[in-house]
């Protein structure tokens, strides 16, 4: 379909919500992971308010969304459920 980076994300997003074994944000936050990295998106997760988030490398603007920059890439942070709030996010190992 040739999908840019942030209407891809929206499509996983999309399709986590309508799979119902997935019963609550954090089940449907590592799916995301999960289906974002079989992609080959170079994706970090992370810990905040005791809610997984998602920080995805989008190479398009994303407004109304807080980024983290690094190493020149512009790691934009995700939830399944509700915004994040604005407290400090505990970072998990990348996968290999």
């Amino acid at each position: 379909m040739r999908l840019n980076d942030w209407a891809f994300f929206c499509l996983i997003k999309q399709t986590a919500r309508q799979l119902p074994q997935l019963k609550d944000d954090n089940t449907r936050t590592i799916f995301m992971h999960y289906a974002l990295h079989k992609y080959g998106y170079d994706i970090k997760m992370g810990i905040m308010d005791k809610e997984v988030v998602l920080l995805v490398p989008i190479q398009e603007k994303v407004y109304a969304y807080s980024y983290l920059p690094e190493n020149g890439k512009k790691y934009y942070l995700f939830t399944a459920g509700k915004k994040p709030s604005a407290a400090p996010i505990r970072t998990l190992p990348s996968l290999s």
